[in-house]
Parts: C-alpha cells; sequence; structure tokens
C-alpha cells in the first residue's frame, strides 16, 4: 500500500474517532461546540461532523495582554488611605499643642523638677516626636528624663550627667493610649541647677 493511501485512512480513523467523542461528550453533558467563527459544530439534536486542526493550550502572555479580559463583580478597596483620600479628609491634629507653645514647655528654676502634661483628651491618644532639655550646669548625680503614658507606665527613660542642651526624637513618634495622659519629667537637678524641657507633642 502506498504511503498516500495509509496516511488518507489514518486520517480518516483521526477524523472519525474525533467525530464520535464530540458527539459522546455533546450527548452527555449537553454542550454545545463552536469553532472559531462561533458557529455551532455539536449540540445534542445535532452531533455533526469536525475537521481541522485542533488547537490545545491556554492564551499566551501576549495574547493576554493584547485583548482585555472582562471580569465582573465588586472591588472593594482596603488598607490605609491613598494620598487623594488624605488630602480629601482634614486630619485630627492639635495646631495648639506644637513645639515652643507655652504648654509644651516647663522652665521651673534651679532644683526642680521640669514637667510637662499633656491632658487626656476624649477618644484622642497624645504623640510625641521630640524632647528637648539643657541643664545649666553639671549636676551631682545623674538627672532622670522619663515619659509616662499615664500613672506609673514609662516609655523612655534617659539620664543625663552632663551640662548643656540635648534631645531625642522618634520617627515615627511615640503614640500614648487613648484617654490618657501622657507626662514628660526632667528630674531635679539639686543644688543651683536650672533644668528645662520643651516637646514636641500633639493630639490625635
Amino acid at each position: 500500500m502506498a504511503n498516500k493511501d495509509i496516511y488518507n485512512d489514518m486520517h480518516g480513523i483521526y477524523e472519525h474517532w474525533i467525530t464520535v467523542a464530540a458527539d459522546v461528550y455533546a450527548k452527555l453533558f449537553g454542550v454545545t461546540i463552536i469553532d472559531a467563527n462561533g458557529d455551532s459544530l455539536f449540540t445534542v439534536a445535532n452531533p455533526g461532523n469536525v475537521t481541522g486542526t485542533v488547537a490545545t493550550g491556554g492564551l499566551t502572555d501576549a495574547q493576554l495582554r493584547a485583548t482585555p479580559v472582562p471580569i465582573s463583580g465588586t472591588v472593594t478597596a482596603i488598607g490605609p488611605q491613598t494620598d487623594a483620600e488624605a488630602r480629601a479628609t482634614a486630619q485630627p491634629v492639635s495646631v495648639a499643642s506644637q513645639l515652643g507653645l507655652a504648654a509644651n514647655v516647663a522652665e521651673p528654676g534651679a532644683a526642680a523638677a521640669a514637667v510637662v502634661t499633656k491632658v487626656a483628651v476624649a477618644g484622642g491618644a497624645n504623640v510625641i516626636a521630640q524632647i528637648s532639655w539643657s541643664l545649666s550646669e553639671a549636676p551631682a548625680a545623674a538627672v532622670n528624663l522619663m515619659i509616662e503614658d499615664g500613672v506609673g507606665t514609662t516609655i523612655f527613660s534617659q539620664d543625663i550627667t552632663s551640662a548643656g542642651a540635648g534631645f531625642a526624637q522618634w520617627i515615627p513618634p511615640k503614640r500614648g493610649t487613648v484617654n490618657t495622659a501622657m507626662v514628660i519629667t526632667l528630674a531635679s537637678g539639686a543644688g543651683t541647677v536650672v533644668g528645662k524641657v520643651s516637646v514636641h507633642a500633639w493630639t490625635e
């Protein structure tokens, strides 16, 4: 038998089994198989015949990028505010509690503790970004600088042993507990030591 005859016979067998398989699938599952033009090839009522090339595999990356893929449903955004959202809504910051204002500065004089108290605000939290301090002269013993979030809850403590100015800064700022006062205390240096403290703090 010539090679051409063998090819024709095999081709006919392949077409036959493809037709049978598609027909059975259509009858079992009640589906409709269409061609590239959208015309029906197989239905339960119309088994039909199939010829041509069978393509396999999903869409390539290039095909996906070339054609928009339809997506339906509701998309809900979660997470922090976008820049546009933050600019559109006023942010709750107390301007009256910034660095340099009288309420944020303590200058008690010699041999006295310098204390700044940020009072509790209903529904708000005190936030502190920086403390600046100075001692007029070197103390005989270390002078403690402390931040308390409420009574007895220390969130910062540092001993100062020399004269002059210094500061501590936090990025991001330290945030206190909601509805709770924040107390910043520079202990007394005793003798003739004058201690001063200023804070950069606000309420959110």
